[in-house]
C-alpha cells in the first residue's frame, strides 16, 4: 500500500529508519475515499486520481489548506512541505519515494475506470459469496488509451527520442550518468517469474517494434510483400495493448518517465554546450503537444498533424506566426513549454487581454 505525506522524503526516511520501519509523528494524510472511512493507506491509483485533478504541487496543497478543511490536512502551507507518496518494507527496513503525477486528464480518466471496476468486481464477488483471489482489472481499448500507446510508438520510432527511451544508459553519452539512470530506471525491465516465464517490459517490446517497422518501411519501398511483417507487427500492437490494460503501474511509469523527459530536454536547451538543440526543442515541442491533447487543450485533427510533423519533419508549428506575436511574455513562455507552460505562467485574465495571440498559438479556441 501506498501512503500521502505533507513531509520531504528525506525527513520521512530518516524517521522510518529511526523508528525501525516506521514513520512516527509526521502528517500522514488521512482521506475518505472509494466509501472507506477515513484511512491513511490507499492503492497508487486512489492517489493518482486525487492529484492529478490538480494543474502542480501549490495547487493541491492550496486545495488542502482550505478552512473548510479546519487545518485537517495542511496546517500551515506557509512551512513549504512538498507533498510525498512513499511504499515501504518494514522487514527489510525500506521505504521508496513515488513520484506524484499533476495536471493529467490521461491518468484522471484511467484512474476512475480502475476504481469503478474495482467497485463493481468487490460488490459481484460480494453478492456470489466468491472466496480467493480477486479477478484482475482489464482496461477498456479506449480511443484515449490507444492514441496514448500511439504516442510511444511515435517516441519509440523516432531517432532522437528512442534513445531516451529504451535505451538511455548506454546511448546517451551527452547527458550526466545522473540523468541517464533516471531515464533508464523510470521503466522496468523483462521480470522472470519463478517458474522461469518471462514477462517482457515496455522497452523489449518496442525494440522489436521498431525491428519490424524498419523491415516493413525495406520491403514495402523494395515493391516487396509485407503479409508476414503486417500479421507480425499486429501480435505486437496487441501485446502493447494488453501490457498497458491489463497494469496500471505500467501506464504510469511511463507518465513519470514523461516527466524526467521534459525536465532532462529543458535543461539540455538551456546548456550552451548542446549541440543538436533543433532535434531537442521538436521532441520537447511534441511531448508539450500530447500533453495538451491529453488535457483536451488540442483537438484530435491538430494533435494528429503534430504526430505527422513529428515523424516526417521537425515539429514548430509557430516559426511563421512568430512576427505576428506582439506579448512577447506568452510567446516566450510558450517556446518554453508550450501551451501547458503558458497557463502556468500567466493568469486567465493577462492570457484574455491578448485574446489574438493567444488564439494565434492556439491556446485558446477564436470565438
Amino acid at each position: 500500500m501506498y501512503y500521502m505525506w505533507n513531509e520531504s522524503f528525506e525527513n520521512l526516511r530518516r524517521n522510518f529508519r529511526r523508528n525501525n520501519g516506521e514513520v512516527k509523528n509526521r502528517q500522514k494524510f488521512l482521506f475518505n475515499i472509494d466509501d472507506s472511512v477515513k484511512v491513511g493507506s490507499f492503492r497508487i491509483e486512489q492517489l493518482d486520481f486525487l492529484t492529478s485533478l490538480y494543474k502542480d504541487e501549490k495547487s493541491f496543497i492550496e486545495e488542502l489548506s482550505k478552512d473548510e478543511y479546519q487545518n485537517h490536512y495542511i496546517e500551515n502551507k506557509q512551512e513549504s512541505k512538498p507533498i510525498t507518496i512513499t511504499i515501504s518494507n518494514k522487514k527489510s527496513l525500506k521505504i521508496k519515494e513515488i513520484p506524484v503525477i499533476y495536471n493529467d486528464k490521461f491518468i484522471t480518466r484511467i484512474t476512475s475506470e480502475i476504481r469503478i471496476k474495482k467497485e463493481q468486481r468487490d460488490i459481484k464477488k460480494k453478492e456470489q459469496n466468491k472466496k480467493g483471489k480477486s479477478e484482475d482489472i482489464v482496461l477498456e481499448s479506449t480511443s484515449c488509451l490507444a492514441d496514448f500507446i500511439d504516442y510511444i510508438k511515435t517516441l519509440a520510432t523516432n531517432d532522437v527520442s528512442r534513445k531516451y527511451l529504451i535505451n538511455p544508459r548506454k546511448t546517451l553519452k551527452e547527458l550526466s550518468l545522473d540523468d541517464r539512470y533516471i531515464l533508464n530506471d523510470a521503466i522496468k525491465d523483462d521480470t522472470v517469474l519463478n517458474n522461469g516465464r518471462t514477462i517482457r517490459g515496455l522497452r523489449s517490446i518496442l525494440n522489436e517494434y521498431v525491428g519490424y517497422s524498419r523491415i516493413y518501411e525495406e520491403r514495402k519501398n523494395a515493391g516487396q510483400s509485407t503479409l508476414e511483417i503486417d500479421e507480425n507487427l499486429k501480435m505486437i500492437d496487441n501485446e502493447l495493448s494488453m501490457h498497458f490494460r491489463k497494469n496500471y503501474h505500467n501506464i504510469r511509469e511511463v507518465v513519470v518517465w514523461e516527466n524526467e523527459f521534459r525536465n532532462i530536454l529543458k535543461k539540455q536547451l538551456k546548456d550552451k554546450n548542446t549541440q543538436n538543440k533543433d532535434e531537442i526543442e521538436s521532441c520537447l515541442n511534441y511531448v508539450n503537444f500530447q500533453k495538451d491533447y491529453r488535457n483536451d487543450r488540442l483537438d484530435k485533427d491538430e494533435w494528429e498533424y503534430y504526430e505527422d510533423e513529428f515523424l516526417y519533419g521537425k515539429v514548430e508549428p509557430i516559426k511563421m506566426q512568430r512576427e505576428q506575436i506582439s506579448n512577447e511574455k506568452m510567446l516566450e513562455l510558450y517556446n518554453e513549454g508550450g501551451i501547458e507552460a503558458v497557463w502556468e505562467g500567466m493568469d486567465a485574465d493577462e492570457i484574455y487581454r491578448s485574446e489574438s495571440d493567444a488564439a494565434s498559438l492556439g491556446i485558446i479556441k477564436r470565438r
